[in-house]
């Protein structure tokens, strides 16, 4: 083997030995001897020296090796293509017998050039050496290594026997055949000078080990020698250990179905801008992974002949991903499991309507499992009736005809059209019910939540479909006018509220069934009424329906609640968990509504007051990232009252910390501020709009005319107005207080800024004149005087970094949006909402239109006074 410079004119790497202790010593004092009785190494001069590594093994003995990086940067690469795993697997079709062979010191059988050995030279206490041989470490050897082997045994590969570097299988039908393939190989073996070892050798076995997996008559299998480790492999507690699982389990994948969604939240927590953070959905992964890395599957060989056996292939898609099961039907006419794939969609492709999702799963199998289906007749078999019109469809428009090809694992050199690369398959396509689609469902969907589609203008190109499922399938069913309300309210201020619902799933039982279930019998009047309040469940509010109905003790409550029954006793309520006790300690302020479970504050206006009980075993991660995003990616405390003052919800600190230290959008807008060690006290004035801060903010990049914003805070109540301006001067400065400020909320008592030009000047002060307020300037070079609009600045503008990253929309917006979740989120100076101390009433979020309004005590869900609804 040859060694070829980058440059040949680099300028020679030498590093001096690294200390060893005595032990070491010894030890490099026998292997050196031997390695020079051996004839593997020599003594030398060599201007080119790389330090040695002594590596301990399992066994606790040591290991020498060199370290070649520096010398591996000079090194020009050589590239061979090391044979396909997956074909060399294909290949041992028909094979009942096999045989495995290991090389001795394979590298060490392979001599290195005279002019390359200088490169190879290493230090150590018994002085510099250069080996004779290819050593461990260099760059090239591998490929060498590789090209040796593939020359040796060229005639005979796929054939009689498979190579992967030194590792060599070797297949036959029966033991007579295997005597005939055993001396091919040891006479090719033989040929090239290449010695075997015969303590590693496995011959005429019914099933052997190779690569990891383990090869026999019935298929491939996961080696349970591998795999039996990560029965104990431990929870990871870093990204360095949680990548290591991942390329761990990434190997075997293939026997895992729907890895790719499974092992979702594991990549997520491995990305470089996510902070490590487990959470419960990482462990069930990490355990869901191991589980089915310890129990993997058989599968068949496929049958690659012309006369093959016929494929089918099962096909399906959900929201979240694809999922795919390559079968071929066996000698007994029975379907074999070949291989399994998944893939999970990006967010684009979860907008996509139901048909085009089956389509585009039906395009990344098929390109998953091109090889296999290129050029014979197979079976396509999905659960979409919709699909069956693919080889009639003519004229296809929109994406239907040109959904360019974005799938990495199949880069094509001319992009086609999705009709255009499924033509080239030659299959028919098959409907199943859902019901029996079992496995490739399974493949491509975990339990999340779903959104509601409108009409698709897609599959409506499509008579069959249209005629036949477009007003049958709920998924493809225009939504009331009620929801759709609700759904452009919240679009609007740019958060997608999901319908966390299963079409699946089965039907959840009526407050009836629940009642009789939990041992109460409902009332005529209960009876009467309940089909109608389990319809006006809405669609956004299922999740907590069915959190409610899973919990037994929660559902026993509920026809308590509905009957009127009598609470249960305090012997009665030892064996149920905190939460619950509180509950039944407040049960005269529970109300079902909806077929919800409220709490109410107190028996008036309870309508305005309840909160929605949420059971403990509910994950509520969703709703707190959605509250999260609808403030605009505000503190812990402020999410944290949010949810408090629409939700019942145990041990929610925890909750709203653990998500709330995941959210990338905080990680990347916001600075890490250290908490005081006291709570500050605020400058207190006497009432709203009394006294009134005010100072601008940039210049920001130049957006529709705006390159400042003027911030205006009332300091009794912290209400903040935030307004985009085209600059600093006097004249828009005094126009936007008096526009905005002034004639909307009042004249002020007092005006406090700086002593910018912007403020002090004849404009202002004949405005200020005019409306009798008093203008207070702060002292000179001492912002911190102004502290209540300087520190409403940065929390301004932190929520515009937020607001920009997350809805990619222009700044002038942003800071809009921003002040509406600063006036309506808890300040923790005063802890109240700032639109409560402004205005006797809170704020209603696009999200409560969904959910839940906060609690105002005169005011129902539009904020009509109580009075006006009794009159």
């Amino acid at each position: 083997m040859g060694i070829e410079l980058i440059d040949p004119k680099a300028k020679p790497v030498a590093q001096p030995y690294r200390r060893t202790t005595p032990a070491q010593k010894e030890f490099l004092d026998q292997n050196i001897a031997q390695m020079l009785e051996q004839g593997v190494i020599e003594e030398c001069d060599s201007d080119w020296v790389s330090p040695i590594v002594l590596v301990k093994k399992k066994d606790g003995t040591q290991r020498l090796c060199i370290d070649y990086r520096a010398v591996n940067k000079l090194i020009k690469p050589c590239s061979f293509p090391l044979p396909l795993i997956e074909e060399s697997f294909d290949s041992l079709a028909g094979a009942t017998v096999f045989s495995s062979l290991d090389l001795t010191s394979a590298y060490w059988q392979v001599g290195i050039k005279e002019e390359a050995r200088d490169y190879t030279a290493f230090a150590c206490p018994q002085g510099t050496f250069r080996w004779k041989v290819v050593p461990f470490g260099i760059k090239t050897a591998p490929a060498n290594f590789a090209k040796l082997m593939h020359k040796v045994f060229r005639p005979l590969l796929m054939k009689v026997s498979l190579i992967y570097l030194d590792d060599i299988i070797i297949k036959a039908v029966n033991n007579d055949q295997m005597i005939a393939h055993l001396a091919l190989v040891l006479w090719q073996l033989r040929k090239a000078g290449l010695k075997i070892k015969p303590s590693k050798c496995e011959l005429f076995k019914d099933k052997v080990a190779f690569l990891g997996f383990v090869v026999s008559s019935r298929g491939i299998e996961a080696d349970p020698a591998k795999t039996q480790a990560v029965q104990d492999w431990p929870k990871p507690l870093s990204k360095k250990q949680l990548l290591s699982f991942l390329g761990f389990a990434n190997y075997y994948r293939k026997f895992v179905p729907r890895f790719s969604i499974i092992a979702t939240p594991l990549y997520a927590l491995a990305k470089k801008d996510a902070p490590f953070l487990w959470q419960p959905h990482h462990e069930r992964a990490f355990q869901e992974l191991k589980h089915s890395l310890c129990s993997p599957p058989i599968l068949a060989y496929p049958d690659l002949s012309a006369k093959g056996r016929e494929f089918i292939l099962d096909c399906d898609s959900s929201l979240d991903g694809t999922g795919g099961v390559l079968y071929q039907l066996g000698p007994d006419g029975q379907e074999q499991v070949i291989a399994y794939a998944s893939k999970k969609f990006n967010s684009s492709q979860r907008n996509y309507c139901a048909t085009m999702r089956e389509l585009l799963g039906l395009v990344l199998m098929l390109e998953h499992f091109r090889p296999y289906l290129l050029d014979k007749p197979f079976t396509v078999r999905v659960d979409a009736a919709a699909l069956k019109w693919l080889h009639s469809k003519k004229h296809a428009t929109g994406m239907l005809a040109q959904w360019l090809a974005t799938i990495e694992l199949y880069p094509l050199k001319v992009q086609q059209s999705t009709l255009e690369r499924i033509a080239e398959y030659d299959f028919t396509v098959q409907y199943r019910p859902g019901v029996d689609h079992v496995p490739a469902d399974a493949l491509s969907r975990l339990p999340k939540f779903r959104a509601d589609h409108f009409d698709c203008p897609t599959c409506s190109q499509i008579p069959e479909f249209k005629g036949k499922f477009l007003d049958q399938d709920p998924k493809h069913r225009r939504t009331p006018p009620s929801r759709e309300l609700r759904q452009v309210c919240v679009q609007t201020i740019g958060i997608s509220v999901a319908c966390q619902t299963d079409t699946d799933a089965p039907a959840e039982p009526t407050p009836n069934v629940r009642a009789t279930a939990s041992g109460a019998v409902p009332s005529p009047e209960t009876e009467s009424r309940q089909p109608e309040t389990e319809s006006q469940v809405p669609p956004e509010l299922i999740w907590a329906q069915n959190a409610q109905d899973s919990c037994v003790d929660m559902a026993r409550l509920i026809a308590s609640v509905q009957c009127k029954t009598e609470p249960l006793s305090k012997a009665e309520l030892q064996g149920c968990s905190r939460e619950m006790r509180s509950l039944w300690a407040q049960f005269n302020d529970l109300e079902v509504v909806e077929g919800l479970l409220y709490l109410a504050k107190s028996s008036k206006a309870k309508t305005a007051n309840r909160r929605l009980v949420v059971p403990e075993t509910a994950d509520v991660g969703h709703l707190v990232l959605q509250y999260h995003g609808q403030l605009n990616h505000c503190g812990i405390t402020k999410t944290m009252a949010a949810l408090k003052a629409r939700f019942v919800i145990s041990d929610l600190d925890t909750i709203v910390k653990g998500v709330l230290a995941e959210c990338t959008v905080c990680a990347k807008t916001k600075k890490s501020k250290r908490k005081l060690k006291a709570p500050m006290q605020p400058e207190l004035s006497g009432y709203p709009n009394q006294v009134v801060h005010v100072d601008h903010a940039g210049p920001f990049e130049e957006c529709d005319g705006y390159k400042y914003l003027l911030v205006m805070i009332d300091r009794f109540t912290g209400f903040v107005e935030v307004v985009p301006v085209p600059d600093v001067s006097a004249e828009t400065t005094a126009t936007t207080i008096l526009t905005e400020w002034v004639a909307r909320y009042g004249v002020m008592e007092q005006l406090v800024s700086d002593n910018g030009t912007a403020f002090i000047n004849s404009t202002m002060i004949e405005l200020t004149r005019l409306l009798q307020i008093d203008m207070g300037r702060i002292t000179a070079r001492r912002p911190q005087a102004n502290g209540k609009a300087e520190r409403m600045i940065q929390t301004v503008k932190a929520q515009i970094r937020a607001i920009c990253l997350e809805r990619q929309c222009d700044w002038p917006l942003a800071s809009r949006l921003a002040a509406l979740s600063i006036r309506a989120t808890v300040a923790e100076s005063t802890g109240f909402t700032p639109a409560k101390l402004f205005f006797g009433r809170e704020f209603e979020l696009p999200l409560d239109l969904c959910h839940n309004p906060p609690p105002n005590e005169h005011y129902h869900r539009r904020g009509t006074p109580t009075s006006c609804t009794a009159r």
